[in-house]
Protein backbone atom coordinates (compact mmCIF):
# COMPACT_ATOMS: atom_id res chain seq x y z
CA UNK A 1 0.00 0.00 0.00
CA UNK A 2 1.29 3.46 -0.89
CA UNK A 3 2.46 5.65 1.95
CA UNK A 4 0.96 9.11 1.91
CA UNK A 5 3.84 11.52 2.09
CA UNK A 6 3.61 15.18 2.90
CA UNK A 7 5.35 17.45 0.43
CA UNK A 8 6.61 20.89 1.26
CA UNK A 9 7.37 22.89 -1.85
CA UNK A 10 9.33 26.00 -0.93
CA UNK A 11 9.78 28.59 -3.62
CA UNK A 12 13.44 29.55 -3.49
CA UNK A 13 13.35 31.88 -6.50
CA UNK A 14 10.75 33.10 -8.94
CA UNK A 15 10.51 30.83 -11.95
CA UNK A 16 11.78 32.32 -15.19
CA UNK A 17 9.29 31.34 -17.86
CA UNK A 18 10.45 30.61 -21.37
CA UNK A 19 7.46 30.03 -23.63
CA UNK A 20 5.26 27.79 -21.53
CA UNK A 21 8.15 26.07 -19.71
CA UNK A 22 10.37 26.90 -16.76
CA UNK A 23 14.12 27.47 -17.07
CA UNK A 24 16.22 24.81 -15.36
CA UNK A 25 19.81 25.11 -14.16
CA UNK A 26 22.36 22.34 -13.84
CA UNK A 27 23.98 22.20 -10.39
CA UNK A 28 26.03 19.28 -9.17
CA UNK A 29 24.50 16.89 -11.68
CA UNK A 30 20.91 17.62 -10.54
CA UNK A 31 18.34 19.91 -12.11
CA UNK A 32 17.41 22.87 -9.96
CA UNK A 33 13.95 24.26 -10.72
CA UNK A 34 13.58 26.67 -7.82
CA UNK A 35 11.33 24.21 -5.95
CA UNK A 36 12.48 21.64 -3.40
CA UNK A 37 10.41 18.49 -3.03
CA UNK A 38 10.38 16.04 -0.14
CA UNK A 39 8.32 12.92 -0.68
CA UNK A 40 8.30 9.19 -0.05
CA UNK A 41 6.80 8.65 -3.47
CA UNK A 42 8.04 8.93 -7.03
CA UNK A 43 4.78 9.54 -8.90
CA UNK A 44 3.94 12.46 -11.15
CA UNK A 45 6.56 15.13 -10.38
CA UNK A 46 7.36 13.10 -7.27
CA UNK A 47 3.76 13.46 -6.08
CA UNK A 48 1.08 10.88 -5.44
CA UNK A 49 -2.62 11.11 -4.69
CA UNK A 50 -3.29 12.52 -1.23
CA UNK A 51 0.03 14.34 -0.81
CA UNK A 52 0.18 17.96 0.33
CA UNK A 53 1.67 20.74 -1.77
CA UNK A 54 2.62 24.00 -0.13
CA UNK A 55 4.26 26.85 -2.06
CA UNK A 56 3.87 30.65 -2.23
CA UNK A 57 2.67 31.75 -5.68
CA UNK A 58 3.00 35.50 -5.34
CA UNK A 59 2.71 38.11 -2.64
CA UNK A 60 -0.53 37.32 -0.85
CA UNK A 61 -1.30 34.14 -2.83
CA UNK A 62 -0.49 30.68 -1.46
CA UNK A 63 -0.97 27.17 -2.82
CA UNK A 64 -1.62 24.87 0.12
CA UNK A 65 -3.58 21.89 -1.06
CA UNK A 66 -3.98 18.15 -0.95
CA UNK A 67 -3.45 16.74 -4.43
CA UNK A 68 -6.31 14.73 -5.93
CA UNK A 69 -5.21 12.65 -8.89
CA UNK A 70 -5.61 9.03 -10.07
CA UNK A 71 -4.33 6.62 -7.46
CA UNK A 72 -2.52 4.64 -10.13
CA UNK A 73 -0.67 7.71 -11.46
CA UNK A 74 -0.76 9.76 -14.64
CA UNK A 75 -0.06 7.11 -17.26
CA UNK A 76 -2.81 6.83 -19.86
CA UNK A 77 -4.39 10.25 -19.31
CA UNK A 78 -6.01 11.35 -22.55
CA UNK A 79 -7.77 14.25 -24.21
CA UNK A 80 -11.14 12.95 -25.43
CA UNK A 81 -13.49 14.13 -28.13
CA UNK A 82 -17.01 13.06 -27.11
CA UNK A 83 -20.61 13.38 -28.15
CA UNK A 84 -23.60 13.52 -25.82
CA UNK A 85 -25.54 10.30 -26.10
CA UNK A 86 -28.88 9.04 -24.88
CA UNK A 87 -29.27 6.85 -21.80
CA UNK A 88 -30.09 3.15 -22.39
CA UNK A 89 -33.74 2.79 -21.45
CA UNK A 90 -33.58 -0.98 -20.91
CA UNK A 91 -30.73 -0.59 -18.39
CA UNK A 92 -32.77 1.89 -16.35
CA UNK A 93 -35.93 -0.19 -16.62
CA UNK A 94 -34.14 -3.15 -15.04
CA UNK A 95 -32.30 -1.03 -12.46
CA UNK A 96 -35.51 0.52 -11.12
CA UNK A 97 -37.54 -2.68 -11.20
CA UNK A 98 -40.03 -1.47 -13.82
CA UNK A 99 -42.07 -4.35 -15.20
CA UNK A 100 -43.59 -2.60 -18.20
CA UNK A 101 -41.46 -3.07 -21.33
CA UNK A 102 -39.81 0.04 -22.76
CA UNK A 103 -41.99 -0.23 -25.88
CA UNK A 104 -45.05 0.58 -23.74
CA UNK A 105 -43.58 3.70 -22.13
CA UNK A 106 -44.74 7.16 -23.10
CA UNK A 107 -42.21 8.94 -25.27
CA UNK A 108 -41.80 11.68 -27.82
CA UNK A 109 -39.43 11.99 -30.73
CA UNK A 110 -36.27 13.83 -29.77
CA UNK A 111 -35.47 17.03 -31.58
CA UNK A 112 -32.38 19.15 -31.99
CA UNK A 113 -29.56 17.93 -29.78
CA UNK A 114 -31.74 15.37 -27.94
CA UNK A 115 -31.55 11.57 -28.40
CA UNK A 116 -33.89 9.93 -30.88
CA UNK A 117 -36.49 9.19 -28.18
CA UNK A 118 -37.19 11.03 -24.94
CA UNK A 119 -38.96 8.73 -22.48
CA UNK A 120 -41.30 9.65 -19.66
CA UNK A 121 -42.45 6.66 -17.62
CA UNK A 122 -45.00 6.90 -14.83
CA UNK A 123 -46.03 3.81 -12.89
CA UNK A 124 -44.85 1.27 -10.34
CA UNK A 125 -41.13 0.90 -9.61
CA UNK A 126 -38.79 -0.08 -6.80
CA UNK A 127 -35.19 -1.13 -6.19
CA UNK A 128 -36.08 -2.99 -3.00
CA UNK A 129 -38.89 -5.29 -1.94
CA UNK A 130 -41.51 -2.52 -1.96
CA UNK A 131 -42.96 -1.26 -5.24
CA UNK A 132 -44.15 2.35 -5.29
CA UNK A 133 -45.58 4.93 -7.70
CA UNK A 134 -42.65 6.62 -9.44
CA UNK A 135 -41.60 8.60 -12.49
CA UNK A 136 -38.58 8.19 -14.75
CA UNK A 137 -37.53 10.70 -17.41
CA UNK A 138 -34.76 9.81 -19.88
CA UNK A 139 -33.45 12.40 -22.31
CA UNK A 140 -30.22 14.32 -22.24
CA UNK A 141 -30.23 13.58 -18.51
CA UNK A 142 -31.95 11.23 -16.09
CA UNK A 143 -34.52 11.98 -13.43
CA UNK A 144 -36.04 9.23 -11.29
CA UNK A 145 -38.12 9.74 -8.18
CA UNK A 146 -40.71 7.83 -6.22
CA UNK A 147 -43.89 9.70 -5.35
CA UNK A 148 -43.11 9.21 -1.68
CA UNK A 149 -39.74 10.95 -2.09
CA UNK A 150 -41.36 13.82 -3.97
CA UNK A 151 -44.10 14.21 -1.39
CA UNK A 152 -41.80 14.01 1.62
CA UNK A 153 -38.53 15.60 0.56
CA UNK A 154 -39.04 17.89 -2.42
CA UNK A 155 -38.54 21.38 -1.04
CA UNK A 156 -37.55 20.06 2.38
CA UNK A 157 -34.04 18.76 1.84
CA UNK A 158 -30.75 20.51 1.21
CA UNK A 159 -29.67 20.77 -2.41
CA UNK A 160 -26.00 20.08 -3.06
CA UNK A 161 -24.00 22.96 -4.43
CA UNK A 162 -20.31 23.10 -5.12
CA UNK A 163 -20.07 25.81 -2.46
CA UNK A 164 -21.63 23.67 0.24
CA UNK A 165 -25.10 23.40 1.75
CA UNK A 166 -27.48 26.26 1.30
CA UNK A 167 -29.20 27.98 4.19
CA UNK A 168 -31.33 27.17 6.10
CA UNK A 169 -30.23 23.55 5.82
CA UNK A 170 -26.75 23.89 7.33
CA UNK A 171 -27.88 23.48 10.93
CA UNK A 172 -30.52 20.87 10.23
CA UNK A 173 -28.54 18.09 8.56
CA UNK A 174 -25.93 15.84 10.09
CA UNK A 175 -23.33 13.23 9.25
CA UNK A 176 -25.02 10.79 11.57
CA UNK A 177 -25.50 7.06 11.01
CA UNK A 178 -29.15 6.27 10.41
CA UNK A 179 -30.90 3.27 11.93
CA UNK A 180 -31.57 1.39 8.68
CA UNK A 181 -27.94 1.64 7.45
CA UNK A 182 -24.81 3.40 8.64
CA UNK A 183 -23.35 6.24 6.59
CA UNK A 184 -20.34 4.40 5.14
CA UNK A 185 -22.52 1.44 4.15
CA UNK A 186 -24.91 3.84 2.43
CA UNK A 187 -22.07 5.47 0.46
CA UNK A 188 -20.87 2.03 -0.66
CA UNK A 189 -24.40 0.89 -1.54
CA UNK A 190 -25.01 4.02 -3.63
CA UNK A 191 -21.75 3.58 -5.50
CA UNK A 192 -22.53 -0.08 -6.17
CA UNK A 193 -25.94 0.84 -7.59
CA UNK A 194 -24.44 3.46 -9.90
CA UNK A 195 -21.67 1.22 -11.21
CA UNK A 196 -23.32 -2.20 -11.20
CA UNK A 197 -26.90 -1.26 -12.11
CA UNK A 198 -26.56 1.94 -14.14
CA UNK A 199 -23.21 1.16 -15.74
CA UNK A 200 -21.30 4.26 -14.64
CA UNK A 201 -17.54 3.65 -14.86
CA UNK A 202 -17.00 4.75 -11.26
CA UNK A 203 -18.42 7.22 -8.76
CA UNK A 204 -16.64 9.08 -5.96
CA UNK A 205 -18.55 10.55 -3.04
CA UNK A 206 -18.60 14.33 -2.75
CA UNK A 207 -21.21 14.80 -0.08
CA UNK A 208 -23.17 12.40 2.12
CA UNK A 209 -25.99 14.01 4.03
CA UNK A 210 -27.96 12.23 6.74
CA UNK A 211 -31.56 13.39 6.72
CA UNK A 212 -33.09 12.36 10.03
CA UNK A 213 -36.86 12.44 10.23
CA UNK A 214 -36.81 14.69 13.29
CA UNK A 215 -34.67 17.24 11.42
CA UNK A 216 -36.96 17.15 8.40
CA UNK A 217 -39.90 17.72 10.71
CA UNK A 218 -38.22 20.82 12.17
CA UNK A 219 -37.49 22.20 8.70
CA UNK A 220 -41.12 21.77 7.71
CA UNK A 221 -42.32 23.39 10.95
CA UNK A 222 -40.00 26.36 10.36
CA UNK A 223 -41.25 26.73 6.78
CA UNK A 224 -44.87 26.80 7.94
CA UNK A 225 -44.07 29.34 10.67
CA UNK A 226 -42.22 31.63 8.24
CA UNK A 227 -45.10 31.50 5.76
CA UNK A 228 -47.52 32.49 8.48
CA UNK A 229 -45.33 35.21 10.01
CA UNK A 230 -44.45 36.84 6.70
CA UNK A 231 -47.98 36.57 5.38
CA UNK A 232 -47.06 34.96 2.09
CA UNK A 233 -49.95 34.82 -0.36
CA UNK A 234 -49.45 31.18 -1.25
CA UNK A 235 -52.07 29.25 -3.17
CA UNK A 236 -50.78 25.94 -1.79
CA UNK A 237 -49.29 26.63 1.65
CA UNK A 238 -47.01 24.05 3.24
CA UNK A 239 -48.83 21.48 5.33
CA UNK A 240 -47.35 19.29 8.05
CA UNK A 241 -46.48 15.69 7.18
CA UNK A 242 -46.34 12.78 9.57
CA UNK A 243 -42.67 11.91 10.12
CA UNK A 244 -41.24 8.68 11.53
CA UNK A 245 -37.95 6.77 11.43
CA UNK A 246 -39.20 5.11 8.22
CA UNK A 247 -38.58 8.52 6.62
CA UNK A 248 -34.87 8.65 7.49
CA UNK A 249 -32.88 9.09 4.29
CA UNK A 250 -29.43 9.72 2.87
CA UNK A 251 -28.82 12.27 0.16
CA UNK A 252 -25.63 11.14 -1.59
CA UNK A 253 -23.85 13.25 -4.19
CA UNK A 254 -21.17 11.55 -6.29
CA UNK A 255 -18.88 12.78 -9.01
CA UNK A 256 -18.81 10.64 -12.15
CA UNK A 257 -15.48 9.13 -13.16
CA UNK A 258 -15.03 8.95 -16.93
CA UNK A 259 -11.93 7.34 -18.45
CA UNK A 260 -10.15 7.64 -15.12
CA UNK A 261 -10.95 11.26 -14.21
CA UNK A 262 -13.94 13.05 -12.68
CA UNK A 263 -15.86 15.45 -14.89
CA UNK A 264 -16.09 18.97 -13.46
CA UNK A 265 -18.69 18.49 -10.78
CA UNK A 266 -20.86 21.58 -11.11
CA UNK A 267 -22.62 23.33 -14.01
CA UNK A 268 -20.67 25.85 -16.09
CA UNK A 269 -22.15 28.84 -17.87
CA UNK A 270 -19.81 30.27 -20.47
CA UNK A 271 -19.53 33.93 -21.34
CA UNK A 272 -21.77 33.26 -24.39
CA UNK A 273 -24.42 31.81 -22.00
CA UNK A 274 -23.90 28.25 -23.25
CA UNK A 275 -24.84 25.92 -20.39
CA UNK A 276 -22.69 22.88 -19.55
CA UNK A 277 -24.19 20.45 -17.02
CA UNK A 278 -22.25 19.35 -13.97
CA UNK A 279 -20.83 15.86 -13.66
CA UNK A 280 -22.51 14.91 -10.39
CA UNK A 281 -25.05 12.19 -9.71
CA UNK A 282 -27.51 12.75 -6.90
CA UNK A 283 -28.93 9.64 -5.21
CA UNK A 284 -31.60 9.39 -2.53
CA UNK A 285 -31.48 6.25 -0.37
CA UNK A 286 -34.02 5.06 2.21
CA UNK A 287 -34.94 1.82 3.92
CA UNK A 288 -37.01 1.10 0.77
CA UNK A 289 -34.02 1.39 -1.57
CA UNK A 290 -32.96 4.02 -4.11
CA UNK A 291 -35.80 6.54 -4.40
CA UNK A 292 -34.14 9.34 -6.34
CA UNK A 293 -31.57 9.69 -9.12
CA UNK A 294 -30.55 12.83 -10.98
CA UNK A 295 -27.79 12.33 -13.54
CA UNK A 296 -26.20 13.98 -16.59
CA UNK A 297 -23.45 13.10 -19.05
CA UNK A 298 -24.00 10.00 -21.12
CA UNK A 299 -21.07 10.24 -23.52
CA UNK A 300 -19.79 8.45 -26.61
CA UNK A 301 -16.04 8.76 -27.26
CA UNK A 302 -15.35 9.70 -30.89
CA UNK A 303 -11.60 10.27 -30.67
CA UNK A 304 -8.88 10.05 -28.03
CA UNK A 305 -5.28 11.23 -27.78
CA UNK A 306 -2.67 10.21 -25.22
CA UNK A 307 -1.18 13.19 -23.40
CA UNK A 308 2.01 13.93 -21.49
CA UNK A 309 1.21 16.23 -18.60
CA UNK A 310 3.37 19.21 -17.73
CA UNK A 311 5.62 18.91 -14.66
CA UNK A 312 4.59 20.56 -11.42
CA UNK A 313 6.92 23.54 -11.73
CA UNK A 314 5.28 24.59 -15.01
CA UNK A 315 1.81 24.40 -13.48
CA UNK A 316 3.03 26.58 -10.62
CA UNK A 317 4.59 28.88 -13.23
CA UNK A 318 1.16 29.25 -14.85
CA UNK A 319 -0.32 30.25 -11.50
CA UNK A 320 2.50 32.78 -11.01
CA UNK A 321 1.76 34.22 -14.41
CA UNK A 322 -1.90 34.63 -13.46
CA UNK A 323 -1.34 36.17 -10.04
CA UNK A 324 2.01 37.93 -10.54
CA UNK A 325 0.42 41.16 -11.75
CA UNK A 326 -2.71 41.14 -9.59
CA UNK A 327 -3.48 42.29 -6.07
CA UNK A 328 -5.06 39.22 -4.52
CA UNK A 329 -4.00 39.47 -0.90
CA UNK A 330 -4.87 36.71 1.54
CA UNK A 331 -5.87 34.17 -1.09
CA UNK A 332 -5.14 30.48 -0.53
CA UNK A 333 -5.65 27.86 -3.21
CA UNK A 334 -6.67 24.97 -0.99
CA UNK A 335 -7.53 22.20 -3.46
CA UNK A 336 -5.58 20.88 -6.45
CA UNK A 337 -7.56 18.31 -8.39
CA UNK A 338 -7.12 16.74 -11.83
CA UNK A 339 -10.47 16.72 -13.66
CA UNK A 340 -11.94 16.61 -17.13
CA UNK A 341 -13.10 20.03 -18.28
CA UNK A 342 -15.74 19.89 -21.06
CA UNK A 343 -15.17 22.41 -23.83
CA UNK A 344 -17.92 22.49 -26.49
CA UNK A 345 -16.76 22.10 -30.07
CA UNK A 346 -20.10 21.54 -31.84
CA UNK A 347 -23.25 23.17 -30.51
CA UNK A 348 -25.50 22.77 -33.55
CA UNK A 349 -29.03 22.96 -32.13
CA UNK A 350 -30.08 20.30 -34.65
CA UNK A 351 -27.46 17.70 -33.70
CA UNK A 352 -26.02 16.12 -30.53
CA UNK A 353 -23.53 18.37 -28.78
CA UNK A 354 -19.85 17.49 -29.00
CA UNK A 355 -17.12 18.36 -26.51
CA UNK A 356 -13.41 18.07 -25.99
CA UNK A 357 -12.64 16.78 -22.50
CA UNK A 358 -9.32 18.32 -21.43
CA UNK A 359 -7.32 17.09 -18.42
CA UNK A 360 -7.18 20.19 -16.25
CA UNK A 361 -5.89 21.11 -12.81
CA UNK A 362 -8.75 22.58 -10.81
CA UNK A 363 -7.67 24.92 -8.01
CA UNK A 364 -10.26 26.09 -5.49
CA UNK A 365 -10.16 29.07 -3.18
CA UNK A 366 -12.63 30.59 -0.77
CA UNK A 367 -14.16 33.59 -2.50
CA UNK A 368 -16.06 34.95 0.46
CA UNK A 369 -18.16 33.75 3.37
CA UNK A 370 -20.78 32.46 0.94
CA UNK A 371 -18.72 30.18 -1.23
CA UNK A 372 -15.72 29.29 -3.35
CA UNK A 373 -14.37 29.96 -6.82
CA UNK A 374 -12.05 28.07 -9.14
CA UNK A 375 -9.03 28.43 -11.39
CA UNK A 376 -8.45 25.96 -14.23
CA UNK A 377 -5.01 25.29 -15.69
CA UNK A 378 -4.73 22.97 -18.69
CA UNK A 379 -2.52 20.10 -17.53
CA UNK A 380 -1.09 19.64 -21.05
CA UNK A 381 -0.21 23.16 -22.22
CA UNK A 382 -0.35 25.21 -18.99
CA UNK A 383 -2.92 27.69 -20.32
CA UNK A 384 -5.66 29.00 -18.06
CA UNK A 385 -9.18 28.09 -19.19
CA UNK A 386 -11.63 30.95 -18.81
CA UNK A 387 -15.16 31.61 -20.02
Amino acid sequence: MRKQGRIFLLLLAFLTLAGCGAEQKETGGEKETGISVETEENGWAGIANGDMVEVPISEGVMLKAQVEMPEEGMEGIQTLHVRMDGFPAETYREAFGIQEPVEEWAYREGFGFEPEKVYNYSGEAGTGEERMPATLALGTDVYFSTKKWEDKYAGNYPVYSVNGLRDPWEEAVTNADLEFMDREEAIAAGREFLTEELGIEDARILQAISMRHEDMQKIQQNTIREEQELGYNIKSPTTMDDWSKEDDAYLLVYEQIFHGLPIVSYPLVRSDDFYIPGGTVELGLTVRGVERIQQSWSLEVLESRDEELLPLEEIIGALEKKYGMTLAGGLTLDTMKLVYYPYPTAVDPDAPYEFDLYPVWQFEYKKDEYGSDFVYINAVDGMEIVG
